[in-house]
């Protein structure tokens, strides 16, 4: 009993995370502010940087690639897997413990499910439901979880950013000029190689905190080899780690597409609200 509660926890953890930030309706408490840093010199401008980074982002079909999902809190537990993405299109990642499949989490642009084939349950949503109307797609959720810059449902030109040069702590910000309503966000980049340190994004009394280490290249421009994903809100404080092993990694490669389907017998639906009630107090 103790393994299903921890592995439709670690499944209610990982949705809340990367999906429940939800656009609160609270006055916003900026969580990046260009007022607060001290400025040293670059020699080049924050623009030219951002520019430079996402023309240098290639167009990618699919990837396969396998990852360690640690989940620190409310619940602990450690599940190793490999997630497959469609490009604009789904992400598939399949959990294992023991080399059993326990869990899946599959994403479409319309739709979120999560199966736990340890208890036989699974959630599916609308993602619209899920998002709480944030204006993200299942393209952004695709570069967050790579650790990409990205603009809510659009593309992430230079001139739809205002940006701060010459950050302390070698590091420059990228705002959106128009941010979504009742949110705001901001990228955080190293000014040593212009890779995407950390995204921060309020809404409401929510905060949701995602930091990239250990950028690597690959077919489908640099990604992180670790994101941290934190989210702090008046329901839940959770914390994720997704370690990707990029240098298994296959990308445009159709073979390697797998295809979803909904459980069928004798499972159970259950709603993502309550899963996360249930995690409330652990």
């Amino acid at each position: 009993m103790k393994m299903t509660r921890h592995i439709i926890g670690g499944l209610a953890v990982v949705m809340s995370v990367i999906f429940l930030t939800g656009c609160g309706n609270k006055t916003l408490k900026p969580s990046i502010s260009p007022g607060n840093v001290t400025f040293t010199e670059v020699k080049k401008s924050a623009p030219e940087r951002f520019s430079a980074l996402v023309d240098s982002t290639p167009d990618w079909l699919n990837l396969t690639v396998p990852v360690k999902l640690t989940v620190q809190r409310p619940v602990s537990v450690s599940l190793s897997g490999r997630a497959v993405m469609v490009r604009d299109q789904s992400i598939l990642i399949s959990l294992r413990k023991l080399g059993f499949e326990v869990a899946q989490i599959y994403v479409t642009p319309d739709s979120l499910y999560a199966v736990d084939k340890f208890s036989r349950r699974y959630v599916a949503e609308s993602l619209e439901g899920v998002l709480a109307k944030c204006p993200v797609n299942l393209h952004d959720i695709q570069n967050l979880l790579l650790g990409q810059p990205f603009l809510p449902g659009d593309r992430p030109e230079a001139s739809k950013f205002t940006f701060e040069e010459k950050v302390e702590k070698a590091h420059w910000i990228a705002l959106p000029k128009e941010q979504p309503k009742n949110l705001e966000l901001g990228f955080v980049f190293s000014l040593n190689d212009d890779s995407l340190d950390a995204l921060a994004v309020q809404g409401g009394e929510s905060i949701f905190i995602a930091s990239y280490a250990d950028q690597v290249p690959t077919p489908g421009g640099a990604v992180a080899s670790t994101g941290e994903l934190s989210l702090d809100s008046e329901k839940i404080k959770v914390s994720v780690e997704l370690d990707w092993s990029w240098g298994d990694s296959k990308w445009n490669d159709t073979d390697g597409v797998r295809q979803w389907s909904r459980p069928s017998g004798s499972y159970s639906r259950i709603a993502a609200s309550a899963l996360l009630k249930s995690l409330k107090g652990r």
